[in-house]
């Protein structure tokens, strides 16, 4: 399979992923309603305690911080990176424009909103 054919299937691929893990998650709910239990959520494909999802989710991003961009890179051929300067040269924020940079990743965006300001 060439990467066209896998870029082209790429939105229904997401699609599908997204669907399961709604209906994962409503089943998971749904089940902790019908136990009674309402202190488990889900993550990923397990329940566990919610009092405990916020150190799992925080662990994740910290496994994976430091090979974000590289991975980035290997997924999307670089192209993250162009797309990234074609959204801030359309933005063309002026001085003194905000940005809210809401789980932003590495926050490569803000740092090219703030060269761009800078220039």
């Amino acid at each position: 399979m060439n990467s066209l054919s896998r870029v082209a299937r790429a939105p229904a691929l997401a699609r599908a992923l997204r669907s399961l893990t709604v209906s994962a998650a409503c089943r998971d709910q749904q089940s902790a309603r019908d136990d009674g239990h309402e202190s488990t959520t889900h993550f990923g494909f397990k329940t566990v305690p919610k009092d405990m999802k916020e150190s799992l989710v925080r662990g994740v991003f910290s496994s994976v911080a430091s090979s974000y961009d590289v991975m980035n890179d290997a997924m999307s051929m670089g192209v993250h990176r162009l797309w990234k300067d074609h959204f801030i040269r359309k933005m063309a924020p002026q001085p003194g424009a905000k940005l809210l940079d809401v789980a932003g990743g590495t926050g490569d965006i803000t740092q090219r909103f703030l060269e761009y300001q800078d220039r």
